[in-house]
């Protein structure tokens, strides 16, 4: 009867504390994994919620920053060649990256701003020279000059999407 007390308590605190971890995580302020990559599958008609996407990576909605090797394996897992870069492109791999279809989850930071995070560039125009950013921090979508793009973000790693 002790040990089954036990294991009754325990239960229960564990169930608590996973509870009040999902209710501290969902209220936590950061993007949470998939915010990019949901832009990225639904302009390829897969229409998947964040929570959705989380839920793939760790069994359960939370919200939390994703590791880069996480964004691609959502890819991966949804039948879409995606690859880790492992380093930033040159102005011209990029604008040929991006006119030639492919898609860039790239992982940055604002020039005026600490916190790291991912963005998508969209496309490229050959003609202007502008690339499309879309910004999951704000929802915002942005157009930058190749030397714009590069002198404003701090720029560490991408995932190319195909």
């Amino acid at each position: 009867e002790g040990e089954m007390k036990k294991l009754l308590i325990m239960s229960v605190l564990m169930l608590v504390g996973r509870r009040l971890r999902l209710q501290f995580n969902v209220s936590r302020p950061t993007i949470g994994v998939g915010s990019d990559a949901q832009e990225v599958l639904s302009q390829r008609g897969i229409y998947k919620s964040q929570a959705q996407i989380a839920a793939i990576l760790d069994g359960w909605p939370q919200n939390r920053p994703a590791h880069i090797n996480e964004v691609v394996r959502i890819f991966n897992l949804h039948g879409l060649p995606a690859w880790r870069t492992g380093s930033v492109a040159t102005p011209a791999q990029l604008a040929q990256t991006l006119t030639l279809g492919f898609d860039i989850i790239a992982f940055v930071k604002p020039l005026n701003g600490s916190i790291g995070h991912f963005v998508v560039l969209e496309s490229y125009d050959p003609f202007s020279g502008v690339v499309r950013l879309s910004d999951p921090l704000d929802a915002s979508t942005r157009f930058y000059t190749l030397s714009d793009l590069y002198v404003r973000w701090q720029w560490s790693d991408a995932v190319v999407i195909g």
